[in-house]
C-alpha cells in the first residue's frame, strides 16, 4: 500500500521553501522507492521554456495532482521506483540536457537541478543510508 500524506503533512508543505521541500522529497522518495510525476501514455511531460527542458518530480501521488495546471488535463500522476528513475531516467536525461524541478507547491516553484546532480545527491545517500527525516 502506498504511503499517503496527512492533511496536516500536505498542509505543512505548503509553508516549506524549495529547499525545504527538495530535502522532504529526497528523503520520502528513498523511504517509499518511488518518484511521481504528470505523465501520459507517451511519457512524462517535459516542461519547456527557451533552451531550457525539465520534468518535475514529486514524493506523491496527491502532490503531483495538487500541482497540475489546467493546461495538463490529460496527464495524469505517473510513478516508477526510485531505482528506474536513478539508473534510467537520470541518464537519458542527463544525456539530453532535460533538468529536474523537484517538488513544487500549489503557488511555489520548485528546486531546478542538473539531472547528474541529483544522480549524484540520490546515489549518495543510498550508499549511506543516511534518508529518513526524523519524527
Amino acid at each position: 500500500m502506498r504511503y499517503k500524506p496527512s492533511e496536516t503533512e500536505l498542509s505543512d508543505l505548503q509553508t516549506m521553501s524549495a529547499e525545504q521541500r527538495m530535502l522532504y522529497f529526497l528523503s520520502r522518495s528513498c523511504e517509499t522507492e518511488e518518484v511521481w510525476s504528470l505523465g501520459n501514455d507517451e511519457g512524462w511531460l517535459i516542461n519547456e521554456s527557451g533552451d531550457q527542458r525539465w520534468i518535475t518530480v514529486w514524493p506523491y501521488e496527491v502532490t503531483a495532482i495538487q500541482c497540475k495546471a489546467p493546461d495538463q488535463a490529460h496527464y495524469g500522476a505517473d510513478t516508477v521506483s526510485l531505482e528506474y528513475f536513478v539508473y534510467t531516467l537520470l541518464p537519458v536525461m542527463i544525456e539530453q540536457n532535460i533538468m529536474v524541478e523537484i517538488f513544487p507547491a500549489e503557488q511555489q516553484s520548485g528546486r531546478l537541478l542538473k539531472a547528474s546532480e541529483l544522480f549524484e545527491i540520490i546515489e549518495q545517500m543510498l550508499d549511506s543510508g543516511q534518508y529518513f527525516l526524523e519524527g
